[in-house]
Formats: structure tokens, sequence, C-alpha cells
């Protein structure tokens, strides 16, 4: 089953290009047609592969999220409350990291386990499918880090070069 069709292929088969998905009402078309498929997330025949398609971008949304990388690189070091997650992930709002840690859940790449003590206290941990996702994490985190002071300059040289008037500091 081909999830990602190379963009060079010219067959009538659809590829991602022509998938239209509508996350509020979390259905699916093609581009072009006004038929609107059923809800994704309900039973679908197997080897569908717009359905994958569509599940897979969905995949590709979530985890290309900049806080959906920073909450699962610090999942990494373990099982985290709300509050210490919070304090690890610098610029992070208190909403923004319920609705990344919602996400994430719903996604099956992190667990939320609430225990019954007043107040409730929840952590959250890895599942063993983001675990697998915290391998490809940490190598953009290490790319990033030791690419930062190429990625710094080359900034200032594109800023210098195509904004008139700007100074490095």
């Amino acid at each position: 089953m081909e999830f990602f069709p190379s963009p060079d292929r010219r067959d009538d088969r659809p590829t991602v290009e022509k998938l239209v998905f509508d996350r509020e009402e979390r259905t699916s078309r093609r581009e072009g047609n006004l038929e609107v498929s059923d809800q994704v997330g309900g039973p679908r025949p197997s080897g569908d592969v717009t359905y994958a398609q569509a599940v897979a971008r969905q995949m590709f949304d979530r985890i290309a999220d900049k806080w959906a990388l920073l909450v699962v690189y610090r999942l990494g070091e373990g099982r985290l409350r709300f509050s210490e997650l919070h304090s690890r992930i610098e610029g992070i709002s208190h909403k923004m990291l319920t609705q990344t840690l919602r996400g994430l859940e719903r996604d099956g790449v992190l667990t939320r386990h609430v225990f019954p003590t007043s107040p409730p206290s929840v952590e959250y941990a890895l599942t063993e499918p983001g675990r697998e996702l915290l391998e490809a994490v940490s190598v953009i985190c290490r790319w990033t880090e030791r690419h930062l002071p190429h990625i710094e300059s080359a900034r200032l040289g594109f800023d210098a070069a195509h904004q008139p008037g700007l100074t490095s500091p």
C-alpha cells in the first residue's frame, strides 16, 4: 500500500495532493468532488489508501508542531506532571500545553494517568509508539543543537542581504 505517492507519478489514482480534509468536521473528500466521505475515525475498509493518507497527514500536522515535538522530547525524560512539563518547555501557555497533550493522547503517543488524590494529580508518559517517535524527535533536536551556529549565521546573512538597513548585532 503506497501512502505517499511520488509527486511525479501521473496516473488517475488518488494522491495526497488531491485530498481535502476538513479538520473541524473531521471529514475528507477528493478535490473537486462535492460528496463528502464518512467521518474520519469510523470503521473503514482495509486498503483504503485515501483514508490512510488523510490520517497520515493528520499525524504529520500533529508531530510537526513545535510544541508536540518539545512535549515528546521532554517526556523522553520519564513520566511528568503537567506542571513539570510546563516548567520545562519555555514559552508554552497552559492552554497550548493542554491542547497539545490532548491531541497526543488522542493519537496514542502518550498516556494520561490521574491519581485519586485531592487535588487530583496527573502524570503523562510516552506509549510504545511515542517512544519510537522520540527516537526521531531526538535526532531532530540533536541536529538542531549541532547546527545552531550555522543556522544563526545563515539567518544573519540572509536578513542582511534581504532587509536593507538591518544591522547585525
